[in-house]
């Protein structure tokens, strides 16, 4: 018989995925919390497992999978007794998972995350998924939130769901159609934040230069940035996800004009050959999105630009693919990420012609991300023997016994980007602090640094920077 090795009313979570993803994790936290059940490590032992799953692409549902079984073997070891799932892989194939894998006791979709807090107390029987429609929001003033991520910085999702219709992405079928939270209940989160002392808010959402558009009456993004930066303890705002076609001058402005809001932006590009973006549903080509670049540039100079592609998207021909090459030589992104295309039932792409073979999708993104090591290590070496302010992270030990008290610049983004490694005979871990630091050395993703003292004034890194060279 095994022996039971968890308390009762205890649950674990196992959150996977996006950022996007983990903003949920936080409102069924805050849920459970509410409720009276106590938050534990999953792998220490619980009464209750709850995975959050992904469903986005192919390694992500792998992924999910293999955390789903990892719950069902700490299960038969005694060290929980039961199993929800819930996430993207639940809203697409709930009935399925139900099937295939007998010890999950309750799967639940994206819109049942309000009842989460029921389903722990009436776990004991097994019930058929019954999955909603997807497009549910959890306004913060019915459903606080717990924060998981470090202390000094959180994720604000501003809209659920997308109404972009690219061929290749099955999130509208799983998260439905745009919906916008109403801005009193974001600044509402905001106020939250900043009395928590939160140093950093990062907004988040499938496309977020389309929030407010479907709100009546509508309210820009321009807006809720513009409230978001008068809150005092909240000095560094961050934009990720901000679909390129929806860049307008408006939002350029804000940006140049509000420190608060960091010279950072996440512009996923996904290609630059105009054939392959029309198959993929998306306007522009590298010509437009040249010209992108460089107005953002030109107006804000200490931007750092952050994109991301696919490769080997079914069509996608050789000189398409060396297209896209030169024009990742030619922009020279600050950082950048590349995927391999998955083929996702449901979408248009996956009923398209000419699909790539696997081997030649991994070689198309080997070279690119090659490319862009060398690119990053040229962009990062602007900042050598310049001053700049970090936001600092934690503490680490490296193999042969330095100690490293890690931090990251307003260019670099949390979980995504390289870090700052700041050298110190007697560092403190001190999270969530701004310093002065100069760079020192630098690798292909990270820098390297020195605290300086406090009385030293830190430059701001802009124009005056000398220019990149090889």
């Amino acid at each position: 018989m095994i022996k039971k090795t968890y308390n009762e009313q205890t649950v674990g979570f196992f959150s996977l995925g996006c950022a996007k993803n983990l903003s949920d994790t936080e409102v069924m936290i805050g849920t459970l919390v509410k409720e009276g059940f106590q938050i534990v490590d999953p792998l220490a032992g619980c009464e209750i497992v709850i995975v959050n799953t992904c469903s986005f692409i192919e390694d992500a549902k792998e992924e999910s999978i293999e955390t789903v079984l990892e719950a069902v073997k700490l299960k038969n070891d005694g060290r929980c007794r039961y199993i929800l799932v819930t996430g993207c892989l639940s809203q697409r194939y709930g009935q399925q998972l139900f099937e295939l894998i007998p010890e999950v006791d309750r799967i639940i979709g994206v819109s049942q995350l309000d009842d989460v807090g029921w389903i722990c107390r009436n776990l004991p029987q097994r019930s058929v998924p019954s999955i909603e429609p997807p497009g549910k929001l959890y306004p913060f003033r019915d459903f606080p939130k717990v924060s998981v991520t470090p202390s000094h910085y959180a994720y604000l999702k501003i809209s659920e769901g997308c109404k972009n219709n690219c061929s290749y992405c099955i999130i509208p079928v799983v998260r439905g159609g745009l919906k916008s939270r109403q801005l009193d209940d974001l600044l509402e989160e905001a106020q939250f934040l900043n009395d928590l002392d939160i140093k950093e808010v990062i907004l988040i959402a499938q496309d977020i230069t389309h929030y407010g558009t479907d709100l009546k009456p509508q309210v820009p993004l321009t807006r809720l940035l513009t409230e978001l930066v008068r809150f005092p303890r909240i000095k560094w705002v961050r934009l990720l996800y901000a679909h390129p076609d929806n860049i307008d001058d408006s939002l350029i402005e804000i940006m140049q004009s509000e420190k608060k809001i960091v010279p950072y932006l996440d512009l996923p590009l996904q290609h630059s050959d105009r054939k392959i973006l029309r198959r993929m549903g998306r306007r522009g080509d590298a010509k437009t999105y040249s010209r992108l670049v460089d107005k953002i540039r030109s107006k804000v100079p200490d931007i750092s630009l952050r994109t991301t592609f696919i490769v080997g998207f079914p069509g996608e021909k050789d000189d398409q693919f060396e297209q896209l090459h030169s024009f990742i030589q030619d922009m020279e992104f600050d950082h950048m990420g590349v995927f391999c295309y998955s083929r996702e039932t449901g979408t248009r792409a996956a009923e398209m012609r000419y699909h790539v073979p696997e081997e030649t999708k991994k070689q198309r993104q080997h070279i690119l991300m090659t490319t862009q090591a060398r690119i990053s290590q040229k962009r990062l070496r602007r900042y050598l023997g310049h001053a700049i302010t970090v936001l600092t992270e934690d503490l680490i030990k490296t193999r042969n016994g330095d100690v490293y008290l890690t931090a990251r610049a307003a260019f670099q983004a949390p979980e995504v980007d390289g870090l700052v490694f700041i050298k110190s005979e007697h560092p403190h871990c001190n999270s969530g602090m701004f310093k002065s630091v100069r760079i020192d050395k630098i690798s292909q993703y990270d820098l390297y640094a020195t605290e300086l003292p406090p009385a030293q004034k830190t430059e701001t890194v802009s124009d005056r920077l000398p220019p990149i060279y090889l």
